[in-house]
């Protein structure tokens, strides 16, 4: 069965003051805003994995988020994961407790944060510091509706990388017409990032 890294994140809630330099350090950056057809999750950057441990575990949902549980997961599948065995503290929400939201339609690799666990995910055998990207739709939703909070939120590792989630209503997203060249775009990314990763390995 396929696994998926956790590692251990520590946060804390920023304010807006802080919005600019805690999106100028983050290796990953997750951002969750509202369009004329429903809400947009996007997300990219990288992760530094030295130092951190792995323990397979099962991951309990699938793509979509839940902002009681501080959960946004991009990717496709319901794999097993890997948990960093190290306590942590932090934000384990960015919004009110309710039902797990998968999203309609998602695209790219599989990664994401877990407030309530302390955990990042990252995916199986995934190479430190190498590319994250993904895109997932809930369609006819607001943030209320997911259950959101607007704000910025900031999680640090115990190898001090950081993973930011911004959420708010009025970030500049593509509108549906966008959509499906962006899906194309995501999927040739990650169909490389695929080959590449079979072709090291082929070669190790």
């Amino acid at each position: 069965m396929k696994t998926m890294w956790k590692a251990v994140i520590a946060g804390t809630v920023s304010g807006a003051a802080m919005m600019t330099a805690a999106v100028a350090d983050a290796a990953i950056v997750i951002t969750i805003s509202e369009t004329a057809a429903g809400v947009l999750a996007s997300g990219s950057g990288s992760f530094d994995t030295t130092g951190l441990a792995r323990r397979d575990v099962p991951l309990g949902f699938s793509t979509g988020l839940n902002g009681g549980l501080g959960v946004v997961r991009f990717g496709v599948g319901n794999n097993a994961v890997g948990f960093d065995t190290v306590a942590t503290s932090g934000p384990i929400s960015f919004g009110s407790a309710g039902a797990y939201r998968e999203a309609t339609t998602a695209v790219g690799l599989n990664f994401g944060i877990h407030g309530a666990d302390g955990t990042v995910i990252l995916p199986d055998n995934y190479v430190s510091g190498s590319t994250l990207i993904g895109e997932m739709v809930f369609l006819g939703a607001t943030l209320d509706s997911l259950g959101l909070t607007i704000g910025t939120y900031l999680y640090r590792s115990a190898n001090n990388d950081t993973v930011t989630v911004n959420i708010g209503p009025s970030a500049v997203v593509p509108e549906p017409a966008s959509w499906a060249m962006m899906t194309l775009g995501l999927a040739g990314i990650g169909y490389t990032l695929r080959r590449r990763r079979a072709t090291i390995r082929a070669h190790a």
